[in-house]
């Protein structure tokens, strides 16, 4: 996991298949908890955005706010639960946000990503979901972006311009 050697969290870009995005959304299920292999990255105070791919739409599904993340054998000791995943982001109590669905495609060619490979291929779909195995840290310019969709979505504005 990473040092909390940062004074501002950074944003992470995290892809989940379409069968996951589905569950969660149908559930409205609140993320308070996430699981995978590429929170090695994260620490706490960062934020990470789920998004879905899916008939060449990106797919804005989650947002979880890191207030820990743990190793496996920390979260099992922490929700007595067995877990699976490698790494844990947790929320802060009370803290966890519905999932649900947003669409952020028209975004897409303004994703910029902290990588020498920046952005999506705006013009290939089928790409995006290989572009997107990894978990990607946002440009600042980028999670505002995220920010934005999200609280546009939580007013019931639609297709505002981002």
């Amino acid at each position: 996991m990473a040092s909390a050697r940062r004074a501002k969290g950074r944003h992470f870009l995290l892809y989940w298949q379409q069968w996951a995005v589905d569950y969660v959304v149908e559930r409205q299920q609140p993320l308070g908890r996430i699981g995978s292999s590429h929170f090695r990255l994260a620490s706490p105070g960062d934020t990470i955005w789920i998004v879905g791919v899916a008939r060449g739409r990106v797919h804005l599904v989650g947002r979880l706010r890191a207030a820990e993340v743990l190793s496996r054998r920390a979260a099992v000791q922490r929700t007595g639960e067995e877990l699976s995943g490698r790494y844990y982001a947790f929320a802060a109590r009370g803290a966890a946000e519905r999932a649900r669905k947003i669409d952020i495609t028209q975004l897409v060619s303004r994703l910029r990503f902290e990588s020498e490979h920046d952005r999506l291929d705006p013009d290939n779909p089928l790409l995006w979901p290989m572009q997107l195995q990894t978990m990607r840290a946002l440009a600042p310019a980028s999670a505002r972006l995220l920010e934005q969709a999200w609280a546009s979505a939580e007013c019931g504005v639609r297709n505002a311009e981002w």
